[in-house]
């Protein structure tokens, strides 16, 4: 029998539905991912227009004076970044706009990520937004032009299209294949990538192997390099047999032949004019490397290992504190037998199909280069994109508390903005010799503006005073003597020598700058002059560098300065031909 409901009976209040009461969750201004993103972008925006540049930075700008399929250092995409440098010459900002352009990618690529890992909560996606940009390498490879910035970008691109594609859209290994292709022109680091995805594919989708969908997105990769791959095997395989020697053998051997516009140089003479000059002057006392060479910690596998560990952990700066009390809790709440710690709520579990790619990605960067670590001293931001997966794996767990972690990282952003500070206002009380902030960035300007009231052509023993003369003094004509230091760019391209032998002939002698008094011996050629040039913490940005002269008085201020770098500039007059 069927039931109608009834009329309310009279002087009866007829009762309220039951309804479920909705419970409003209250995410915290700083934990929510735009607000995250608007103060990422502004710091960034900030210190890359006032930070000065530094001494790789002003090397690729040398490099996009002439854009090429490759260089020696490194694959092209950073050349590419800087070449807004060419039209605004000297900004900071022209020479870290495509940096910034890379790293805003970067942070649209983790919230990809995030999302496609199972983290719905704003509040987890903010968390691994803090994690992953808020260590000091995050901050500081947000606005620096290295090849970092744009391998960052493509790494964390394939992750995200990765990640999609192991939930069920397989059709994204073609946009992870072209990530990893545009990562292959940015750092070779970026074929670690290959074993995570085939290890996320085989514990989360296994199926797709049998799929063509991941060997298009392989051999897409391969046809997006293939241009830069046929560079290196037309120019002797130079770039990647640099970065073998270099992060395997700790060297910078090079097989090609450098430019012959110019008479290699050949080591000091131990005899005559030239040694009596280096011997009248004694150099300054930066208190730069004054520890032994044989004596240094990552001379020995032990010392670079452990460097190693301990930079890295570094590397969090503040960030540690809160990460330390996580994994303490985490073991305590383990050792103890309470289950799964710090059980994250359900809607920030991470998908089960995911988690196995983000584990390989954490894991395999830093195995990695702790392995090549025993063969030579591995630099501490080359594992750095595990930075990536592991902000996603623990910002469920991190979320619980992360007003924590949001104060950890300000705290990170404060004292990089400190150190930025003092790159353009030396302040703080670095010991002397020990402040590469300085040594990085400062005096170079004067430098350039001292040797532009040269008359005679000028060189450089290194690339990266080169790189930086022609940065701050854009009209001023230089180039790397070969031979004087380790081979560059700028010795392997008759495009980047600006002398020929015969030209300096005809101006009857050269100057040849350097950061050591050592004299070098130039076939054809004897050194007459010696000059020292001193940057001294003291001075302002308009006061002349201090010179001393070889067998010269001493000068006035000397007394008052405390040396940050000591250059030396050698004068060679031109000998003539021998008769026939």
């Amino acid at each position: 029998m069927t039931r109608f409901p009834t009329a309310p009976q009279p002087g009866r209040i007829a009762a309220r539905p039951r309804t479920t009461p909705t419970r409003t969750v209250h995410v915290p201004i700083e934990t929510r991912p735009r607000w995250v993103v608007i103060a990422l972008v502004a710091w960034w925006v900030t210190v890359a227009a006032l930070v000065p540049v530094i001494l790789d930075e002003a090397y690729y700008v040398a490099w996009s004076t002439r854009l090429a399929r490759g260089y020696l250092d490194h694959p092209p995409m950073v050349a590419y970044l800087v070449a807004a440098a060419r039209w605004v010459p000297s900004s900071p900002f022209a020479v870290r706009i495509g940096t910034l352009a890379a790293a805003v990618v970067s942070v649209a690529a983790m919230l990809s990520l995030a999302r496609a890992s199972g983290l719905t909560l704003a509040r987890d996606r903010a968390v691994a937004l803090v994690l992953r940009f808020g260590g000091l390498i995050g901050l500081g490879l947000g606005f620096l032009a290295t090849p970092d910035a744009p391998l960052f970008a493509a790494w964390s691109v394939a992750l995200a299209e990765a990640a999609w594609a192991l939930r069920g859209d397989r059709r994204r290994w073609l946009s992870a294949g072209l990530a990893v292709g545009v990562g292959l022109w940015s750092k070779y680091t970026i074929v670690l990538i290959g074993p995570v995805f085939l290890w996320g594919m085989w514990r989360g989708d296994r199926r797709a192997l049998a799929t063509p969908w991941p060997y298009l997105g392989g051999l897409l990769a391969l046809a997006v390099w293939s241009p830069q791959l046929h560079w290196n095997a037309t120019h002797d395989w130079q770039t990647i047999q640099f970065q073998l020697g270099h992060g395997f053998r700790g060297g910078h051997r090079v097989e090609s032949q450098q430019t012959d516009l110019l008479p290699h140089a050949e080591p000091p003479l131990a005899e005559g004019p030239e040694a009596q000059l280096t011997s009248s002057l004694v150099p300054a006392d930066t208190g730069y490397h004054k520890k032994p060479w044989h004596k240094r910690s990552w001379r020995k596998p032990v010392g670079r290992i452990r460097d190693y560990v301990l930079g890295e952990l570094a590397l969090w700066g503040a960030l540690l504190v809160p990460l330390a009390t996580l994994a303490w809790r985490a073991a305590r709440r383990t050792r103890r037998g309470h289950g799964a710690p710090n059980e994250p709520p359900p809607g920030a579990r991470l998908d089960p199909r995911v988690t196995p790619m983000l584990a390989a990605g954490t894991v395999l960067p830093l195995a990695f280069f702790g392995v090549a670590s025993f063969f030579a001293r591995a630099e501490l931001h080359w594992p750095g994109p595990y930075l990536v997966s592991f902000a996603v794996l623990v910002a469920p767990l991190a979320a619980s508390r992360a007003r924590g972690f949001v104060v950890a990282a300000l705290v990170n952003f404060a004292a990089t903005s400190l150190v930025g500070i003092h790159a353009l206002h030396p302040y703080l009380p670095i010991p002397r010799g020990q402040d590469r902030v300085l040594r990085e960035t400062r005096g170079f300007d004067r430098l350039a503006r001292h040797l532009a009231q040269l008359d005679q052509p000028i060189f450089g023993s290194t690339y990266q005073l080169v790189s930086m003369v022609r940065f701050h003094g854009p009209g001023i004509r230089i180039g790397q003597w070969p031979d004087t230091a380790r081979p560059s760019e700028l010795t392997l391209r008759d495009v980047q020598a600006p002398y020929t032998w015969a030209e300096v002939t005809r101006a009857g002698g050269f100057w040849l700058l350097s950061s050591h008094p050592r004299i070098a011996h130039v076939p054809g050629a004897l050194a007459d002059q010696l000059i020292e040039l001193q940057d001294c913490r003291e001075d302002g940005a308009d006061d002349p560098l201090v010179i001393r002269r070889a067998g010269a008085p001493e000068p006035d201020r000397r007394s008052a300065c405390t040396p940050i770098h000591a250059w030396y500039l050698a004068h060679y007059g031109v000998l003539p031909p021998p008769p026939p």
